[in-house]
């Protein structure tokens, strides 16, 4: 129904991408991403598809759990028409879907910052003190290069990202914390040298990052 609306005329599909596929709907699991223009015309006539699915199916369309996204060139009024018509919430640009960004823009730093926040959080709980060099590799290797690895795999992070997480995991192994600096005696490129050329097998993020892409692609 909404490729035959598209054929006539009656909705716009959106550019996939930079190429020239077109699309109108992305379907995933039992999520839906349904495109057309933000104009009160477009939206009457996708609301007539999705009523018309609606009760040749006898499947109701939850609007607790649906939104609209616009775009930032849309204007206000249009907005107010479509959201109180279709009685949906406006989706924010920085909300999750399944734990990532629904929406990166230009701003990605904005996007993707959240990811320092469960790192610091880890370093804040831990007493460095009370853990050896041995429990403070366990920590880092177990714990705080395996938060971002979710993102990583699906998304090519920033360098400001990256070298903000490496900077974290460098200063708690030297036992800095909070406002007690402590001195770095070695570079923390040293360090993520494997153990066989003297390093302790950091990763890089960023070729690991690079790593997980190539994966998917």
């Amino acid at each position: 129904m909404l490729d035959a609306s598209e054929r006539k005329g009656y909705i716009s599909s959106v550019p996939f991408a930079r190429g020239s596929l077109m699309v109108n709907h992305l379907f995933f699991a039992n999520d839906n991403l349904l495109f057309c223009k933000a104009n009160a015309l477009e939206w009457s006539r996708l609301s007539r598809i999705l009523k018309a699915y609606e009760e040749a199916s006898s499947q109701r369309l939850n609007l607790d759990k649906s939104a609209i996204f616009f775009s930032k060139n849309i204007p206000a009024e249009a907005k107010h028409v479509i959201l109180s018509t279709s009685k949906m919430m406006e989706a924010k640009v920085f909300e999750k879907y399944l734990g990532l960004p629904s929406y990166v823009g230009r701003n990605k730093l904005a996007s993707f910052s959240p990811i320092l926040d469960p790192i610091g959080n880890h370093m804040q709980n831990w007493k460095v003190k009370f853990i050896s060099n041995v429990g403070k590799e366990v920590l880092l290797k177990s714990i705080v290069q395996a938060i971002p690895t979710y993102y990583m795999s699906i998304f090519k992070l920033p360098k400001t990202i990256l070298n903000a997480i490496n900077k974290l995991m460098q200063q708690f192994w030297w036992g800095s914390q909070g406002n007690r600096i402590k001195t770095q005696w070695l570079p923390w490129k040293l360090l993520g040298r494997s153990k066989a050329e003297g390093g302790l097998g950091y990763r890089d993020f960023e070729h690991f990052n690079l790593a997980l892409l190539a994966k998917q692609g």
